[in-house]
């Protein structure tokens, strides 16, 4: 099965030294990675967000400690654990929002690989017009048709439907976005709004009130279970953060958008 996983950084914490409390928390490696690739401070916090998400539940799943974690990475930049693991994972990032998706076999056999996608549904309102020009140039024409049956917001969630569930499909794949939306049609609407893949891969889009997140799984459709969470930031701490308020933006679990 595959469990997916969403933490939202609240704006009223000292962003810097979370960041660096998290730093601490990581393994070696992951840490050293991050410190030479992320400059930024925003991108700094998120990635050590991302990062303590994953290598926590990681060593939960594998029982292997965080300190022993490693990584290795195939020539198209995907990257696995370093050691062999049953299981698969990737991760995504939007201004403030970070999503992970790790799937695993309860046999302990081999995992098959998985992608996710976020993208924040405000960042995406001050970029509409070169959305829909996007999908004038690259989607298919029954993608289209899904886009322009709606009108506002509702148009644009559609296409960050459709922009995040070809995104998830080419981290699962490892070819790339470029090639992925080159893929005309890719998702086939059936019955009254439900999506699958045209090759009939899992495929699973959770549309929140801010945010649009897509898993995508080389399994059958029908034969995936899977489980979605809204991790509290301080959970990553173990201890808790005090200073930060949970955040109450809750999402409807039981009718997510399934394509």
């Amino acid at each position: 099965m595959f469990s997916a996983y969403r933490v939202t950084v609240p704006e009223n914490i000292d962003r810097e030294e979370t960041a660096e409390r998290l730093l601490a928390l990581l393994s070696p490696e992951r840490r050293a990675f991050i410190t030479e690739t992320k400059k930024n401070p925003d991108g700094l916090l998120i990635s050590c967000v991302a990062s303590r998400l994953f290598e926590k539940k990681a060593s939960f799943i594998t029982a292997v400690p965080v300190s022993d974690l490693t990584y290795k990475y195939e020539k198209n930049g995907k990257p696995s654990l370093g050691f062999d693991s049953v299981i698969s994972f990737s991760m995504s990032h939007a201004k403030n929002t970070v999503a992970v998706v790790i799937n695993y076999n309860e046999d302990r056999g081999p995992a098959p690989s998985c992608g996710i996608d976020i993208e924040e549904i405000a960042g995406a309102k001050e970029k509409a017009g070169m959305h829909m020009k996007a999908a004038d140039r690259f989607f298919g024409e029954t993608e289209r048709g899904y886009i322009g049956g709606a009108d506002g917001d509702e148009q644009l969630v559609r296409f960050l439907e459709i922009y995040t569930a070809k995104e998830a499909h080419a981290k699962m794949t490892g070819e790339g976005i470029f090639r992925e939306i080159s893929q005309k049609d890719l998702f086939i609407p059936k019955n009254g709004g439900n999506h699958v893949f045209s090759d009939g891969r899992h495929l699973t889009v959770y549309r929140m009130s801010d945010a649009v997140i897509s898993v995508a799984v080389d399994e059958p459709f029908e034969s995936m279970p899977y489980d979605f969470r809204e991790v509290d930031l301080g959970d990553l701490f173990g201890t808790g953060m005090p200073q930060l308020r949970r955040r109450k933006d809750y999402f409807d679990l039981d009718n997510p958008f399934r394509f």
